[in-house]
């Protein structure tokens, strides 16, 4: 016997009450429905949005939870990781989205630069993943978000470059160090016109807002590259922020990203992540894209 939507009375009143005046399940209000069909409800109200609205979202409506489950894979991580290879990372990165790197051959090449006991430590650079710019890249785009969120919360990652779009997504989450507290005024210096700012008062705003206010935000639109770039030349001028935050390193020159190329289509901005205790390495790394020594035949991905 097939049983349809109409056959169902959603409002859970017995049959005696249904028949004095039905229910049609397309007018039943999301308060009025279960756990389960709330939920239901509010994910198809974010169907469509963009990525940073449904990562806002998430951590909003399933904090907790998200949390619990978090914990609990970095435990099981942790003890796998333990249990076959007794090794800790001596560094570890993401370049998201990156393209033409092979990431065993920029592992080891970056080892040996920074003097990485590859027998005692891993050093892991990871060159696979993807995101996409308006957050309808599925399960790859849950996959990366999750690996992020999880190696951050461990303290594990220690370096994540992304495109400007993406970078901005995270950066508004506080992932990242104030480059104030990892490199000198002489490396700061340096970087002029490379780094990439956060406003402190724009955070506050978006870290006040419910995830109402913030799923109720209709641009689903991938913005063109046009866009993207006034939007990073923002980013990069602080005169306009009322508290400035620098918090990522602008890529698109570093001779290692430019000569591959890397990121041929977009702008990638680097940063070093919180709860890292690597941040030694981290700079090395940063010194590595840029050295100009590097033989980017060495690390480019051979198809």
């Amino acid at each position: 016997m097939k049983i349809t939507l109409e056959d169902i009375d959603p409002s859970g009143r017995d049959s005696e009450q249904k028949e004095e005046g039905s229910v049609d399940v397309k007018e039943v209000l999301p308060q009025d429905l279960g756990a389960m069909e709330d939920s239901r409800f509010q994910w198809r109200k974010m169907k469509g949005k963009p990525f940073s609205e449904k990562l806002s979202y998430f951590f909003a409506y399933y904090g907790i939870a998200t949390a619990a489950v978090i914990v609990g894979i970095l435990l099981l991580v942790s003890l796998i990781r333990t249990f076959l290879s007794q090794k800790e990372y001596g560094f570890y990165a993401m370049l998201v989205n990156s393209a033409g790197i092979s990431s065993e051959a920029v592992e080891s090449d970056f080892a040996s630069y920074a003097s990485i006991d590859t027998e005692k430590y891993d050093c892991v650079i990871d060159t696979s993943a993807r995101l996409s710019l308006n957050g309808m890249g599925g399960e790859s785009d849950l996959s990366t978000s999750t690996k992020i969120v999880a190696n951050v919360q461990s303290g594990d990652l220690d370096f994540l470059a992304l495109d400007s779009e993406n970078f901005k997504t995270y950066a508004m989450t506080e992932i990242f160090m104030d480059l104030r507290n990892v490199l000198s005024k002489e490396e700061l210096r340096s970087y002029e016109g490379l780094i990439y700012y956060v406003d402190r008062a724009e955070i506050d705003k978006q870290n006040n807002s419910d995830a109402a206010a913030v799923a109720a935000l209709d641009d689903t639109e991938i913005p063109t590259e046009a866009e993207r770039l006034e939007d990073l030349k923002k980013h990069l001028d602080p005169s306009g922020m009322v508290t400035p935050i620098p918090v990522g390193i602008l890529l698109d020159d570093f001779s290692v990203i430019r000569n591959i190329p890397a990121y041929p289509d977009s702008h990638p901005v680097g940063g070093f992540t919180v709860n890292s205790k690597k941040t030694a390495v981290s700079t090395a790394f940063l010194r590595y894209l840029d050295d100009g020594q590097t033989d980017p035949d060495k690390i480019r991905y051979q198809y």
